[in-house]
Parts: structure tokens; C-alpha cells; sequence
């Protein structure tokens, strides 16, 4: 159960580089797993995610929110003066 919590608060990615690397040490265990993410987090400099609790609004268990299209920033980053390279 432990793991999944891990695997929810890391992602798949981070988890199964994490359990490699516990291997690798031969430390199989959760306590190393969850030591091992923690460092890389610290390394990269990233936050470590923080359970949401939605006990008190079930109502935002199911949200979604879709990735926007980034192309309006490309965009917003060219040069007005310069030709455009794919016309």
C-alpha cells in the first residue's frame, strides 16, 4: 500500500528508477525506496508533492484539467522583424 502512495506522490517514473537504484544498492526495501526519491527530489531541486485531501470536496475527486496548447508562447517568443522559417 506504501508503494502506491509513493507511486501517487512520485509518478511511475521516479518510482521504478527508485526501485532500480534500491536494487542496484541491493536495499530492497520501502524505507530505502522512499529515501532514494526524496534525494533525487532534493537534487533536482523539485518540491516534493504534497497529498491532496479531498475528504471535505468529493465533488473535485473526479477533476481533470487538459494541457493547453503551448503554441501561442512560441509565438509570443519570435521576432516580429524576422522572416518566418516555414513559409
Amino acid at each position: 500500500m506504501q508503494l502506491l502512495h509513493l507511486l501517487d506522490d512520485y509518478g511511475a517514473g521516479e518510482l521504478a528508477a527508485a526501485l532500480r537504484e534500491a536494487l542496484d544498492r541491493q536495499t530492497p526495501r520501502l524505507s530505502s525506496v522512499a529515501f532514494i526519491l526524496a534525494r533525487r527530489h532534493r537534487q533536482l531541486r523539485r518540491r516534493v508533492p504534497l497529498p491532496v485531501n479531498l475528504s471535505r470536496r468529493p465533488d473535485l475527486e473526479d477533476l481533470a484539467v487538459s494541457n493547453p496548447s503551448l503554441e501561442a508562447y512560441d509565438e509570443l517568443s519570435k521576432d516580429p522583424d524576422e522572416p518566418d522559417p516555414e513559409q
